[in-house]
């Protein structure tokens, strides 16, 4: 049922409003439990859609003018008065919320109305002599808040904070029971140049190579155990700036955990914030299989597993590159096993790694032309007639455009139409006419055109070492350059010439060791593996509490790290997630399932939790320094600094909530 994006979105903005509700419900509780006076109870923001009260039961909208009326009445009949309909609230404000609590007694109505509002995400209590946005909202009333003891008012402020945490801690349980899946802390991509790639042996046996490798299972971080690749993650994104990092692993074929020294920094691919440039590692088992691609012309299907590469068996990702490299790039065998035994062989092509990295394109400065492997189906390259296997001819003013270039063009271009030229697999050329990028796109999915051998146009053109059009055998380059020198030859074909050429040229022994170590990769197969995951699971209720109070106490402190950071500029504020951003982020969590969407929500609340009692002003921390404040002086701090402190708040949160609902527009429209 969570499968269905609708039902997801709907079911988290439910839960979410749930937390906030379950936040003011505990300022309720504790309110009624000192003696204050609460006259509303509202789920939701707005005019009230249905309302109740005792003694008045169910209405549509709100009960407030039905209980005044009848209140007045018996006021005017105590008094021999008569009082018009525009001063119902002025005449019960007069009378006093002592005589007005008695009245109400005697008729048997409610004091508090219990309200569902238009805007049903999350809710408010209002409490007698107490007003966020106005200080001045005292009353003499025994039972107003303002008239309550510190301790007492403490206890009402902070207690949306208590069960915001205790509602992170309990649903943290049926999650942990379901268990929940997270990406396993096993290194399934290492950026090439990268500070994993450059990691330090520390205490190593001699002889270990410097950096990490596919396959490396990560234990600890700074000593601190690590579950997951989220764990790890988090880790490092929260580092300080400048710092290194100490990350145990486990590695096949060594005896004893590993140790290495990382040094972090910052990561354009994730949005500016520390990385390490891993990711996660995945199975061999297909969660997908294009229509029309190479595995389901050869009768392959999803759920079948890719067991051997040759002659080689294979059962992890990183054995599927190892098995890859030691090809040298000569064509091979995929074998794929299905659930009942049978197996499907297909031969293939591994393609050189050296032009699926930027890093190693732009050191090497010379990379093929560009192919189209799928078109979106209404996108503007379908409407132009771009077709599965074209070559880029020619983009704009750019002929044979690399992959690089081709993106730079596009998004360069915005919404400006631009002249369309490709190849088609036959060989002949179709111009386009011109095609108009939809904020930035065209609706291709590209890759390098390593099968053509056609060289393409470089982003830099100055930088262009073999000119656009000419022919490289991208195989046989790759195969030189792993046991070149500093000194790389290239051979190619120029345009239009019968005899070849040679490019030599000179490269630093940092871009050597980058290029040697790029590797072979499977070509376009058309399919997706699933990804390596463990299971947060507990055996039993026990079991399942104890992890978390774990998780609520690391959640909290990520948190407050996360601040910190924020003030050090190691996280920055476009980093941040708002209402936008939560709710596309719970879509895809209450996608997965029930457990997963228990512990976004869990995370959340304790987020709240955390968000409402830090010292701004406006929330709840930002309350309990007010009374510190008059804890200390033996009297509240002066109207006009709590009106000014409350405005400063509300500009800042106000600032805030503007930035951030932009930032997730802007990642869900072009990210």
């Amino acid at each position: 049922m969570l499968e269905n994006s609708y039902i997801a979105v709907a079911l988290f903005i439910l839960g979410f409003g749930f937390l906030i509700f379950i936040h003011e419900l505990g300022h309720f509780l504790a309110a009624k439990w000192v003696g204050i006076k609460c006259t509303q109870f509202a789920i939701g923001f707005g005019q009230a859609l249905v309302s109740w009260r005792q003694g008045m039961g169910l209405a549509i909208g709100s009960s407030e003018s039905t209980y005044l009326k009848r209140v007045v009445a018996e006021l005017d009949q105590e008094d021999g008065t008569t009082t018009e309909p525009a001063n119902y609230e002025e005449r019960v404000h007069k009378a006093g919320d002592e005589r007005v609590d008695a009245i109400s007694q005697r008729l048997g109505l409610g004091e508090t109305e219990y309200r569902l509002n238009y805007l049903p995400l999350g809710g408010y209590v209002k409490m007698v002599g107490q007003e966020d946005l106005d200080p001045t909202a005292v009353s003499k009333s025994p039972r107003s808040f303002n008239n309550k003891s510190i301790p007492a008012r403490a206890l009402v402020i902070s207690a949306g904070v208590i069960m915001n945490l205790i509602t992170g801690f309990v649903v943290f349980i049926p999650a942990f029971l379901a268990g929940v899946d997270f990406p396993a802390a096993e290194v399934g991509i290492i950026t090439p140049d990268s500070p994993a790639a450059a990691a330090t042996p520390v205490n190593a046996p001699e002889g270990t190579d410097e950096g990490l490798k596919l396959g490396d299972r990560i234990l600890t971080v700074d000593g601190k155990p690590v579950r997951d690749m989220v764990d790890v993650g988090i880790s490092i994104a929260l580092a300080q700036a400048g710092s290194d990092r100490i990350l145990t692993v486990d590695r096949p074929g060594y005896e004893e955990p590993l140790t290495f020294n990382v040094s972090p920094r910052p990561d354009a691919r994730r949005e500016g914030l520390l990385s390490i440039g891993i990711g996660p590692s995945s199975t061999l088992q297909l969660a997908a299989v294009t229509q029309d691609s190479l595995l389901e012309q050869n009768g392959i299907t999803r759920g079948m597993t890719l067991s051997a590469v040759g002659d080689t068996p294979v059962d992890r990702f990183h054995e599927l590159r190892s098995a890859l490299d030691n090809t040298n790039g000569e064509p091979t065998t995929l074998t794929f096993t299905g659930k009942d035994g049978t197996t499907k062989d297909i031969a293939i092509q591994p393609e050189p790694g050296l032009f699926y990295d930027p890093q190693l394109a732009e050191a090497l400065a010379i990379e093929p032309a560009t192919r189209v492997l799928e078109v979106v189906e209404d996108s503007p390259a379908a409407k132009a007639g771009v077709k599965a296997g074209d070559l880029i001819a020619r983009i704009g003013g750019t002929e044979l455009p690399s992959l690089r270039r081709l993106t730079s063009e596009i998004e360069s271009a915005g919404n400006t139409p631009m002249r369309l030229v490709v190849r088609g697999e036959d060989g002949t050329t179709r111009d386009l006419g011109t095609i108009t990028p939809s904020d930035g796109r065209i609706g291709v999915i590209i890759s390098p055109a390593i099968d053509s051998g056609i060289v393409g146009q470089n982003p830099d053109s100055a930088t262009q070492r073999i000119p656009p059009g000419s022919k490289v055998d991208w195989y046989t380059l790759q195969r030189a350059i792993q046991t070149s020198t500093n000194q790389i030859e290239i051979p190619f074909q120029p345009t239009g010439e019968i005899s070849a050429a040679t490019v030599t040229f000179t490269v630093s022994d940092e871009e050597l060791a980058l290029l040697q170590g790029a590797g072979w990769r499977p070509p376009t197969l058309g399919a997706a593996f699933t990804e390596l995951q463990t299971s947060l699971k507990a055996d039993n209720v026990g079991e399942a509490i104890g992890l978390g109070l774990v998780k609520t106490g690391d959640f909290m402190a990520q948190t407050y790290l996360t601040l910190l950071r924020l003030f050090q500029g190691s996280v920055q504020v476009s980093n941040l997630r708002g209402p936008v951003g939560i709710v596309d982020e719970g879509h895809k969590v209450a996608s997965r399932g029930w457990p997963y969407l228990l512990f976004f929500l869990g995370l959340i609340s304790i987020n709240l939790a955390v968000l409402n009692f830090l010292p701004l002003p406006i929330v709840d921390g930002g309350l309990m320094i007010f009374l510190l404040v008059e804890a200390i002086r033996g009297k509240p701090a002066s109207v006009r600094i709590q009106q000014g402190a409350t405005l400063a708040g509300l500009a800042l949160l106000g600032c805030l909530f503007i930035f951030v609902t932009f930032n997730d527009l802007w990642r869900l429209i072009f990210a």
